[in-house]
């Protein structure tokens, strides 16, 4: 029993090119490099603002656990920086208490945050109304934020015997700043179809899960696991 201390540092370095179809002869894969910032000999791509999308993200972790008698906890926290979208804190907390020496009741809540990919950023339209045409010109959204997400779970595990378990978890997920792809005027002659973000809409997941497990820990040492899921989701978008 007693207090247990856990950290770590990542780095990713991230480069990739958007999917575009907007050229009027194939694509030379020559002229684009990992980790550019330009794309050779495609000057159209440049001025539709079709770029290489490359970024990194750095993060830090740390989680202290707690172990005494009936009770385990954890608290952990995870910083984010991204450098297309900026900083991010979530949190961690998960608490364990064992009522009977083969039953343990539990719960967690945890935070995080989704950065939008480059497809969601680079596949955006907009068109241009005239009287006497219709022009469609690429309408890449560098302004969409990340969306975050909240997940909260309650559950118990029955020890039934040595080699068998049953668990029953209650669990809710939601997620706020919802990537949305919708169709808007702009004004009287521009119209956009694509993805923003929609701050009064949102989405989630509740549900339960029931799981029975068996473990054979003698000579044959096989195992079997029975298990029912019930889902419900909603979403609220514009």
């Amino acid at each position: 029993s007693g207090f247990a201390f856990q950290a770590g540092v990542t780095f990713q370095y991230s480069g990739n090119l958007p999917n575009f179809n907007y050229l009027t002869k194939p694509f030379d894969p020559e002229d684009y490099a990992p980790w550019s910032n330009s794309i050779k000999n495609n000057p159209l791509l440049d001025e539709l603002g079709i770029t290489p999308f490359d970024f990194t993200n750095t993060s830090a972790m740390a989680q202290v656990y707690y172990d005494k008698r009936k009770w385990e906890g954890m608290l952990g926290v995870r910083y984010d920086f991204n450098s297309k979208f900026g900083s991010a804190i979530n949190p961690r907390f998960g608490v364990s208490y064992k009522v009977k020496k083969n039953m343990v009741f539990r719960g967690s809540v945890s935070t995080a945050f989704r950065p939008p990919s480059s497809y969601l950023i680079y596949n955006s339209l907009e068109a241009t109304i005239t009287d006497t045409s219709l022009v469609v010109f690429p309408s890449p959204q560098l302004n969409l934020k990340p969306e975050f997400l909240t997940s909260v779970e309650i559950g118990c595990k029955w020890l039934i015997s040595k080699n068998s378990t049953f668990d029953v978890a209650f669990y809710s997920h939601q997620t706020d700043n919802h990537i949305v792809k919708s169709l808007s005027i702009q004004d009287s002659s521009r119209l956009f179809y694509g993805y923003q973000n929609s701050l009064n809409s949102k989405s989630g997941l509740t549900g339960i899960q029931l799981q029975y497990s068996f473990r054979d820990l003698g000579l044959k040492k096989w195992y079997s696991d029975v298990s029912l899921n019930y889902a419900k989701g909603y979403e609220e978008l514009p």
